[in-house]
């Protein structure tokens, strides 16, 4: 079966969409109308025709099946002709790569799209003419959604901001070779986002007592769409410590804000902290039914060292075959809707031409703002075991593309500039295959891999437990169980490796930092691209699962990230930590973890060596840690686990620290 692979100029040929948009979450019926040209279409011709690929993206990371074999069930697709008497076969193409039908609801392979190019959400319509002909000015209706007979009907994507274009090409004379439609002739299909559900308010999580800074305000729908109705105001004011609030300029104890602009997705709020300790703000929408706190600000009372940013340098676009969305909405969503300060992008490397890399390299630069919003230029690369998969950042502006089906991981290092690129590996636990692991810890090069991502949209790797509540096969993301050991991050550990830890979403719609789906957080001296770059390379980071908890900690004055000697006689040799922990809710517990590296490989394991537990109503939302463990190992690692008490949007909330590394001297 062919697919189109060129443009021709239609001869009064024509294809239209009706309705041109959806909201997100309604079920209706969408009809593409193919116009046909002076060249007619004979008998054995056909059509072919595609919706946007984000109209196709469905639950659990996964495509939605589009079928025109069973006219009661959802999804059902028809086809009619206006000339009386022409008969025609209305089929899904359902070819993959090594070929094969499904009846899968979650379908996780790729399809030939209506380009000749793969991807998961490729799902095209071939209508051919089976008796009779068509000729110019006939038509032919192609039904998304059809309900006569009993069908459900069609929905819009889950998310979606930015138009597409709906996609057609002809065989006019049954050759089947199929042309491919010009852009011109193509309409566009628009996505409305559902009624608000709910408000996040977001603020900086490092304040200075006098100096101004902003609070962002979002509305989003019940599947975090951004959405602000018209009409929608909300107040805001200080639920606990010490600022004010600028309505119109003046100070205020509540200030009301509303979208100025239909094409806000957010509102910026400025407020002045006055006092050090933490600082939190409430928003209410007027009619009292939307309402949300936001997470935790810790005033200093001057100017720190190091200030906490949060990012998310791990997702995909529609650059990647299994990925959706415009890039352009990946940029503002992370920067106007999920109120980051650091955001990557990190799409498939063997789906990016030279032309892609280009586009992203000078979107990176477009979108960068230093002290506002910093963007870390990057790429997937698609290594599997031993390697397993890595992302590669780069400092400064551009970077070389250079694919890993090209160069084994151990030459891309080798040829690589230290302090130039980081490799960070992710989901070495989560997306595995039960019977083999993700990854050998044995390859490695310290000047490149400083870091892992330790959690993702996809479940943690921080253990290799199944029955765990982010285990990857139980976070309703995607649909692989578990990787056998020894793939965890901790396992990592064992073997001495010194890795931070970072988390991100690596979600595939174009929605970087949504809650729940994973977060780093950076401590950085200020907010540019190399100094981000060079505190992940110091591991002075941590990672979330989206709430942003405040977390930081030393072990005898060496901060998170860093390693540690005990000079002989040097306070008996003991390990003091000390920290903090702040988190959005009540905490659920925070443990701190050691491993004694010293001990034969076969008998190292984790301990938890301090534990807080919170249970009831009682349950802080802060904790100060001073612990110490007078006899720590010759040569230990320690970590810290957060757990908040209630879950959000359905996950557990977490945090992970990066470890300190003990040595005694």
């Amino acid at each position: 079966m062919t697919n189109a692979s060129e443009q021709f100029a239609p001869t009064n040929l024509s294809v239209t969409v009706t309705p041109d948009r959806g909201q997100i979450g309604e079920w209706g019926t969408w009809t593409v109308r193919f116009t046909v040209g002076e060249d007619g279409i004979r008998q054995g011709g056909a059509i072919q025709v595609a919706l946007p690929i984000s109209w196709h993206q469905w639950w659990r990371n996964s495509s939605r099946r589009v079928q025109a074999t069973a006219p009661a069930d959802p999804f059902y697709v028809s086809a009619r002709a206006s000339r009386p008497g022409v008969r025609l076969r209305c089929e899904v193409q359902e070819e993959t790569p090594p070929g094969g039908a499904t009846e899968d609801e979650f379908v996780k392979r790729s399809r030939i799209d209506i380009d000749g190019r793969p991807s998961r959400y490729a799902w095209v319509v071939r209508v051919t003419v089976e008796e009779g002909a068509l000729t110019a000015g006939d038509t032919i209706d192609v039904r998304y959604g059809d309900r006569s007979g009993g069908s459900r009907g069609f929905t819009p994507p889950l998310w979606g901001e930015s138009p597409d274009r709906v996609r057609a090409a002809v065989d006019a004379d049954g050759s089947g070779h199929f042309v491919l439609l010009p852009e011109d002739a193509l309409p566009w299909l628009y996505v409305d986002p559902g009624e608000p559900a709910e408000l996040a308010i977001v603020v900086p999580s490092t304040t200075v007592a006098g100096e101004p800074a902003e609070a962002l305000v979002v509305a989003l729908d019940a599947n975090l769409n951004p959405t602000w109705a018209p009409g929608l105001r909300v107040g805001v004011r200080v639920a606990e410590g010490e600022a004010e609030l600028a309505a119109e300029g003046r100070p205020a104890p509540i200030a009301t804000v509303m979208l100025d602009r239909a094409e806000q997705r957010s509102v910026r709020l400025r407020f002045v902290p006055r006092a050090e300790g933490i600082i939190r703000l409430r928003a209410q929408s007027v009619d009292g039914r939307l309402y949300a706190h936001s997470n935790p600000s810790r005033c200093a009372a001057a100017a720190p060292a190091e200030r906490l940013y949060w990012g998310d340098i791990h997702g995909h676009t529609s650059y990647s075959g299994d990925g959706t969305g415009a890039p352009e909405d990946a940029y503002r969503y992370a920067r106007d809707v999920s109120g980051l300060e650091i955001y990557g992008n990190a799409d498939h490397d063997g789906a990016l031409s030279e032309q892609d890399w280009r586009e992203i390299v000078e979107r990176n630069a477009r979108y960068y703002e230093p002290g506002r919003f910093v963007t870390l230029v990057g790429y997937e690369m698609g290594y599997r075991y031993p390697y397993g998969h890595h992302n590669a950042y780069f400092r400064g502006a551009d970077g070389p593309l250079i694919k890993g089906r090209e160069m084994p991981l151990p030459e891309y290092w080798a040829q690589a500039t230290p302090g130039e690129v980081l490799t960070i590996p992710h989901h070495t636990v989560a997306l595995g295959r039960p019977g083999r692991p993700n990854v050998d810890w044995s390859v490695h090069d310290d000047r490149f891999r400083p870091l892992v991502e330790i959690y993702s949209g996809h479940g943690q790797s921080e253990v290799s437990a199944p029955d765990h509540p982010l285990a990857s096969d139980v976070v309703d993301f995607t649909l692989t169980g578990p990787a056998d050991s020894p793939s965890s991050v901790q396992e990592g550990w064992l073997t001495g490796l010194r890795l931070g830890v970072i988390a991100s979403s690596d979600n595939h719609c174009a929605r970087p930092g949504r809650e729940g789906f994973g977060t780093m957080a950076v401590y950085a001296p200020e907010l540019t691209r190399e100094a981000v770059f060079d505190a992940m390379r110091r591991r002075r980071t941590y990672a979330t699962t989206g709430s942003r908890i405040i977390l930081d900690f030393a072990v005898n004055g060496t901060p998170m990230g860093g390693e540690c000697r005990i000079e002989p006689g040097q306070a008996g040799q003991a390990a003091h930590l000390t920290g903090h922990v702040t988190g959005p809710g009540p905490l659920r517990f925070v443990e701190i973890l050691r491993a004694d590296l010293s001990a034969p490989a076969e008998e190292r394991e984790w301990q938890i060596a301090h534990r807080h537990w919170f249970s009831g109503m009682g349950a802080p939302c802060e904790l100060t840690l001073d612990w110490t463990d007078e006899q720590p190992p010759p040569h230990g690692v320690y970590y810290i686990r957060v757990r908040q008490r209630d879950a959000i949007h359905g996950r557990v909330a977490m945090a992970w620290s990066s470890p300190v590394w003990v040595e005694r001297g």
